[in-house]
């Protein structure tokens, strides 16, 4: 599978731009989490948890899809200003 789990794209405007509002730096940005998967998995996460046998040793059990919930993907909007 192929999985983009972090981006972020961003501007930052010029003094000249900004000397008028009395803002020295300012930086817009936007940001996505887990942004998209890429595969032929049927199940709802390719990335399948560690088993929960009781036994307390984080085996993987490949191949076997424990029925977790998947990833959330998160956006977050910001704004860097410096006055």
């Amino acid at each position: 599978y192929l999985r983009l789990k972090n981006i972020q794209i961003g501007y930052s405007f010029g003094n000249a731009a900004l000397s008028s509002l009395k803002i020295s730096s300012a930086r817009f940005f936007i940001s996505v989490q887990n942004a998209f998967t890429i595969t032929k998995y049927t199940g709802s996460d390719p990335e399948m948890g560690v088993s929960s046998n009781g036994a307390g040793d984080g085996v993987r059990a490949v191949g076997i899809d424990w029925g977790t919930y998947p990833s959330a993907r998160t956006f977050t909007v910001g704004a860097n200003l410096n006055f």
